[in-house]
């Protein structure tokens, strides 16, 4: 009777101990969508075979192989611009002159339209006459990229200006002409403006070698002439 009645009670514990028992809770969180930067377009598979996009796809900017607008061309057989200044001029003028008798003519190139070794005491002195399109870096810098060429400083606009000397030539217009001289080194040159380009006379050497040139070079410059003026014998 005590083992029933035993039995009888820890059944009853059982019971309502698994009553008490609580279920756990399930929570669901649902994650806001990021918003579809394409929505309303169903772009769906790309059509492989034909590579057309799928109806409704906004359209695809065609390769045409042109350049935009005002681009500059990049075909290896563009032809290039030159830039005022920095290239010679094209081979619209021809110029004649007259060199001193002792001057020895040196091949011409690419940039130099005459060139000739100019014999001294102190040496060769080098003489250059070169052709330039546009204003082709303007008189003060030009003066002072030759100033550096002798290891002198800069001079001033002022300066530079009271510098030269004009020299009539038979073109009809005056050369600018400025010496400058830094130890034994002496350079005369010589700016003449001409149908939309420039000349440069050049006259670089040891000093006493260009001092003693001096006249020769000034009538050189004198004697420049367009090959169009002057009257065939």
């Amino acid at each position: 009777m005590k083992s029933l009645t035993l039995l009888t009670l820890i059944g009853a514990s059982l019971v309502i101990i698994s009553g008490c028992r609580k279920e756990p809770e399930v929570k669901t969180y649902r994650l806001a969508q990021a918003e579809d930067e394409h929505a309303g377009h169903d772009h769906g598979p790309m059509d492989q075979a034909s590579g057309e996009m799928p109806e409704g796809h906004p359209p695809m900017p065609q390769a045409t192989g042109e350049l935009p607008q005002g681009h500059p061309p990049i075909d290896g057989n563009a032809p290039m611009v030159a830039t005022p200044g920095l290239a010679p001029a094209a081979q619209d003028m021809n110029y004649v002159w007259q060199a001193p008798e002792e001057w020895a003519s040196k091949a011409a190139s690419s940039m130099r339209i005459a060139s000739y070794a100019v014999p001294g005491d102190g040496g060769d002195a080098d003489f250059s006459l070169v052709r330039l399109a546009g204003a082709a870096g303007g008189l003060v810098g030009n003066v002072n990229r030759w100033r550096g060429q002798i290891a002198l400083p800069p001079a001033s606009a002022g300066e530079i200006e009271e510098s030269v000397v004009a020299v009539p030539t038979a073109l009809g217009v005056d050369a600018k002409v400025v010496e400058m001289s830094n130890n034994d080194q002496m350079i005369m040159s010589a700016i003449i403006e001409h149908e939309g380009g420039v000349l440069f006379v050049k006259l670089q050497g040891p000093s006493a070698t260009v001092t003693a040139a001096r006249e020769g070079y000034r009538q050189f410059i004198s004697s420049i002439d367009a090959a169009s003026s002057v009257e065939a014998p």
